[in-house]
């Protein structure tokens, strides 16, 4: 006779579902440090203030954290370039970037309507002659980043 607490045979525990939880955690944890520039990518593209931005030759590869001061519906935007302080916020400068990007693009971090005065964009691309940043890639980070 079988003893009524033995039950069925024994299961090993579904360990699908935990590694997934882990690495969805490890992901979360990665991107908040990438977002709060604690960690970089071999090779990415530092961040410009504004005095090297003035200085970037026409071509080159930069990136920028702007504050927007007005952005239009023909994909552009002005914004107070802003430089991170030592303690890791952002402080406005008064130095001004100007900000294109194509018709079709679509911002990575957050959404397009997010791009308004006072949201604070992270744009990647390349600089002309009239240092215009002409964006690869947007990101707003309002919500990423402490200003003072």
């Amino acid at each position: 006779m079988r003893d009524s607490k033995q039950g069925g045979p024994r299961r090993a525990p579904n360990r699908r579902g935990i590694i997934a939880l882990i690495i969805g955690i490890v992901a979360i944890i990665l991107l908040y440090l990438y977002a709060n520039r604690l960690i970089t990518v071999p090779g990415s593209v530092q961040i410009a203030t504004g005095p090297q931005l003035a200085s970037v030759t026409a071509g080159s590869q930069t990136s920028v954290v702007c504050e927007v001061i007005s952005s239009s519906s023909n994909n552009s935007l002005e914004g107070y370039v802003l430089e991170r302080a030592n303690n890791g916020s952002y402080q406005r400068t008064n130095n001004i970037v100007h900000v294109v990007w194509g018709a079709k693009q679509q911002v990575s971090v957050g959404r397009n309507q997010d791009i308004h005065q006072g949201a604070i964009v992270q744009a990647d691309g390349h600089v002309d002659a009239a240092k215009v940043l002409h964006a690869d890639q947007l990101s707003v980070i309002t919500n990423f980043i402490k200003l003072q």
